[in-house]
């Protein structure tokens, strides 16, 4: 839906950091050095072997010149807060021995006022690397702040030794709350959500799920952004301890979190800033939407039906491919400057399966677009005993579908089999030992009415309701078995879609109206 009224650009000025820079090396001269913009920047790998430092360059470790191989960089901060610039994602080969970092003000080089300056990162005394170096320093809006990297003395930088790569994230002061969805990938039983509220000091309050558990937590940040802790997991009588979950949270802008119990593979996920819309503005992607998809495996479809709200805030219901329905409720988080997301991790029966998506809506104008980001994911458990999916849903599959607008008097839904005059075909493929194959000859009417042509064996029916663009309806088998029809129409791609899932005994499958 596009309305009149000003839209909201994602945050306008408060998320400029969202914005990253091209990443592009550090010059060898002061006066050309490459500029950073936004709050999140990485370097590509850059060799200082060729490099050189300049008159005027002010010493970079205490009294001594370094190696004399000095980069440079300048940014302006787009915000107050904590900057953190580091070393520390060296290249995988010929990196420096012992890179060493400094921030300066000023607009010469012979007269800079030293900022900041690191020689190594504080998590050395704990056994860290020497090889990577990290300082933070408070950063006010507007002041552009001259960034250098060097090795710290001659023998820092050689043939052998002489790449580096250079990391910059802001942590805003603003407040801001931000949200996230989890699961690890090699167990199944291991999902939850994130929720995380900063304060305008860097305090916090969070609430972390597992499944049926919710663990509410709070603290300050690191001035680097960051935050640690874990979650305990109860194991069976018996049993050797399992385990706790650990958890690290990064606040900077653009930030991740990481799920880990302990083995090789950390779930390393996007904690997407909740929109805030001031008055006056509303959400670019306000409106209804409908969509569909299919998992990996399964014959079913499902469908995604949403409304978002002038305010960002989303509600609506996702339809699995079995038929279990999933309803959800929250605000859009930003993804870039013309998509927003919904991430959602729902807890399904009885705590042993679960659905996650992170539900995108992009704005293209006139017509969005509802889309996966990544893919939808779907756990239903084994139950031997049951003829419906015995061996349970462990799959995954992407989303597409766009905004849907109620019809206009006498005009049929986004125009569906305009070009055919409304005629079209119900088609159910064949599923081995669930369905033969179906083909059901239809006009769809002006007036959004499904007319089949010859209705008297089967008896199909579809109903479309013009709210929200989902069809319903019933067909019989020739043996005289009722199955319910679900379904969704929509658009993607100036292509348009009624796509769905027929009920069944062993398993659902999907049915199409094409022209």
């Amino acid at each position: 839906m596009k309305t009149n009224v000003i839209r909201s650009t994602f945050l306008a000025a408060a998320l400029l950091g969202s914005t990253s820079s091209q990443a592009q090396a550090g010059e060898d001269n002061f006066a050309a050095a490459t500029e950073i913009s936004g709050g999140q920047y990485t370097s590509p790998n850059i060799s200082l072997l060729n490099y050189t430092s300049e008159n005027g360059e002010p010493p970079l470790v205490w009294e001594d010149g370094a190696a004399g191989k000095s980069a440079w960089w300048k940014w302006t901060a787009p915000e107050d807060g904590f900057c953190t610039v580091d070393t520390l994602k060296e290249p995988e080969t010929m990196a420096i021995y012992d890179p060493i970092i400094g921030v300066y003000t000023g607009a010469t080089v012979n007269a800079l006022t030293r900022v900041v300056f690191s020689d190594d990162h504080w998590t050395n005394i704990n056994g860290g690397t020497y090889r990577g170096g990290s300082c933070t320093f408070y950063a006010t809006k507007n002041t552009t702040y001259h960034i250098t990297v060097d090795g710290l003395d001659a023998s820092s930088v050689t043939a052998a030794q002489h790449r580096v790569r250079l990391h910059l994230g802001l942590l805003p002061k603003r407040a801001s709350k931000n949200v996230g969805v989890w699961r690890d990938y090699t167990d199944p039983t291991l999902f939850g959500n994130l929720t995380f509220t900063k304060t305008s000091a860097f305090s916090f309050s969070a609430k972390f799920t597992h499944g049926t558990k919710s663990y509410p937590f709070s603290g300050v940040l690191s001035p680097e952004g960051f935050f640690s802790t874990a979650f305990p997991r109860t194991s069976p009588v018996g049993s050797p301890p399992l385990t706790p979950i650990g958890l690290i949270i990064d606040a900077k802008v653009g930030g991740f979190f990481h799920v880990s119990t302990g083995g090789a593979d950390w779930d390393s996920q996007k904690l997407y800033e909740v929109i805030q819309f001031p008055v006056g503005t509303v959400s670019q992607v306000a409106g209804n939407f409908s969509g569909s998809f299919m998992l990996n495996g399964l014959n079913g479809q499902g469908m995604v039906f949403a409304t978002v709200k002038p305010n960002g805030t989303t509600s609506g219901t996702t339809t699995l491919p079995d038929g279990v329905k999933v309803t959800f409720s929250g605000p859009l988080a930003f993804e870039s400057s013309t998509e927003s997301v919904l991430p959602l991790c729902t807890t399904l029966h009885g705590g042993k399966g679960h659905c996650l998506q992170k539900l995108k809506f992009a704005d293209l104008g006139q017509h969005d677009h509802l889309l996966s980001q990544g893919s939808i994911y779907y756990i239903r458990p084994p139950a031997a005993k049951s003829a419906f999916y015995p061996n349970g849903i462990n799959s995954y599959g992407s989303l597409f579908g766009g905004t849907w607008t109620k019809p206009a008097l006498n005009q049929r839904a986004l125009g569906f089999l305009e070009g055919a005059m409304g005629d079209g075909t119900l088609q159910i493929p064949s599923v081995l030992g669930e369905i033969n194959a179906v083909m059901e000859n239809l006009n769809f009417s002006t007036a959004n009415k499904f007319i089949f042509k010859t209705p008297a064996m089967r008896k199909p029916v579809l109903t479309l309701n013009t709210l929200t663009g989902q069809v319903t309806g019933s067909i019989y088998e020739p043996a005289g078995k009722k199955r319910t029809l679900t379904g969704a129409l929509y658009k993607y791609n100036n292509q348009l879609y009624l796509r769905g899932q027929v009920s069944g005994i062993t398993q659902n499958v999907s049915f199409e109206v094409k022209p």
